[in-house]
């Protein structure tokens, strides 16, 4: 299932995600415990994932698309940086961000 700006439910395992509309997160899961995030890349071309408790990074990417292992969307946290500045969005399983 693709997620965009709002809550969908139908997830793996019964989970319902909600995600902010800016900076255009998209989330997916991929199988086998891999997620999908695209963003508006145009806008920030960069993004760091990470585990937002332990602050383990998951992934650092470019390009508007990364796919990284995390079983679970818990705690998971999406830097998104335009060279200049950046933005912090949490992808929180079963909750708001």
């Amino acid at each position: 299932m693709r997620v965009r700006a709002g809550t969908a439910s139908g997830l793996p395992d019964g989970v319902s995600l909600r995600v902010a509309a800016d900076p255009q997160l998209a989330v997916s899961a991929t199988g086998a415990g891999r997620q999908t995030v695209t963003w508006n890349a145009a806008r920030y071309p960069s993004v760091v994932v990470r585990n937002r408790r332990t602050g383990q990074v998951l992934a650092i990417a470019r390009r508007g698309s990364v796919s990284f292992d995390a079983p679970a969307l818990t705690d998971v946290e999406v830097l998104l940086s335009d060279g200049v500045g950046s933005v912090t969005r949490t992808l929180t399983a079963g909750g708001a961000p």
